[in-house]
């Protein structure tokens, strides 16, 4: 890693905390609720039912997807999330078709059980959910800097193109409109969101 871009990243962290941290919890509420909503329309334009939703549960000050996981169960959609495994850092999927079957991870998020089989199909995968701290116009994104979705994408490109496919999830991303910023510092192996949405719309 560039250590010049690795010190960028970790300002425009401590930045990003800080502004998401004054928002009130009214105001992430309601932007959260126009955030799914505007992620239902999409989804729906997808499929009506059946389709594989790769999310992530709501952590701490972040986007509150759970409305739009629960509306995914209750049109059949196949939702997985991810358990992280701290000593290697990757990331497994799960499919996961209620709260109940989450667990607390090693890093404070709620993952889904490891009694759950583990879900492989992953060329099967339309939508990716990305979560960060920043984005910009360009797709760029700030994760929380252990690179496991980076390193996950990887996985499931090279996964993919062993089968003779290609990888066609789509790359989306929810956030709050403080969240977005003029440049996220980047570097080639950092992955990019091909749609991403506010509590305003759709950003790109």
């Amino acid at each position: 890693m560039n250590e010049q871009i690795a010190v960028r990243k970790n300002q425009l962290r401590k930045q990003l905390q800080e502004t998401i941290g004054q928002l009130d919890n009214s105001r992430r509420e309601r932007f959260s609720r126009e955030i799914c909503r505007h992620l239902i329309e999409f989804t729906s334009q997808l499929g009506e039912s059946g389709l594989h939703l790769f999310m992530y549960w709501p952590y701490r000050q972040e986007v509150n997807l759970i409305p739009y996981m629960e509306w995914a169960w209750s049109r059949n959609h196949i939702v997985l999330l991810p358990r992280t495994e701290p000593q290697t850092l990757e990331m497994m999927l799960h499919a996961v078709s209620s709260e109940n079957q989450l667990v607390p991870g090693p890093w404070g998020l709620r993952e889904p059980s490891p009694n759950l089989a583990e879900w492989t199909s992953l060329d099967r995968l339309n939508l990716i959910l990305f979560p960060g701290l920043g984005f910009d116009h360009a797709g760029r994104r700030l994760g929380y800097g252990k690179g496991f979705y980076d390193r996950w994408w990887d996985k499931y490109v090279s996964y993919c193109k062993e089968r003779g496919k290609k990888p066609n999830a789509i790359s989306v991303a929810a956030a709050f409109r403080c969240q977005i910023v003029d440049e996220v510092p980047s570097e080639k192996h950092d992955t990019r969101v091909s749609h991403l949405w506010t509590e305003l719309g759709q950003l790109f």
